[in-house]
């Protein structure tokens, strides 16, 4: 196990205080506590692929960040995401190669949560997905650390039907979209 330091940063980025930090690369360092990153309330690029990383609560206060890359790490827990939603900044996040891209609803529930990104893992956000995830992406709720679908409840069969309705999105014209979220709307009115 690998902890990242105040020192490392300094060192690596060459300045001379961590409000100073703008970009950070520690690409393949082994480490697993990554808690100094909370200090730097200024960075715009972190570069931390290929380490053992499982929680993305240090991120949380990077306020400034624009593009986290965290690509061949431990993150495993969909409720990790709660910590990226206030990044209003964010426009690329790349979390492919981690245990989390398992999960049948992860890269509707990214984009649900992170509504601000342009690229995920490396393809384009496009306005069909967006369009989509609110819809099929769970709710993942920053104050109760609970995950469910956007229905309030985690069945099974509905998190299925809710993936379907995913794969069906990323094929149909925004013109179908469109009629299908306004039906979804309308059924979703009456129940």
């Amino acid at each position: 196990m690998a902890t990242l330091t105040e020192d490392a940063v300094l060192a690596r980025t060459r300045t001379g205080k961590l409000s100073s930090v703008k970009n950070l690369n520690c690409w393949g360092s082994q480490l697993t506590d990554v808690s100094v990153l909370s200090k730097l309330q200024n960075a715009e690029v972190l570069c931390l692929s290929v380490n053992q990383i499982s929680s993305l609560g240090p991120f949380r206060a990077c306020v400034g960040l624009k593009e986290l890359f965290l690509r061949k790490n431990n993150v495993s827990d969909i409720r990790e995401l709660r910590h990226l939603s206030g990044l209003r900044h964010l426009r690329v996040l790349w979390l492919s190669d981690n245990p989390v891209e398992a999960n049948p609803h992860y890269r509707a529930t990214v984009i649900r949560t992170c509504p601000y990104l342009v690229k995920l893992d490396n393809r384009d956000v496009t306005p069909q997905e967006r369009r989509a995830a609110a819809v099929a992406g769970l709710v993942i709720s920053d104050t109760h650390h609970q995950t469910e679908d956007n229905t309030g409840n985690s069945d099974p069969k509905e998190a299925a039907v809710l993936e379907a309705a995913l794969k069906l999105a990323e094929v149909l014209s925004p013109a179908s979209l469109g009629v299908l979220a306004a039906r979804i709307a309308q059924l979703q009115t009456a129940a």
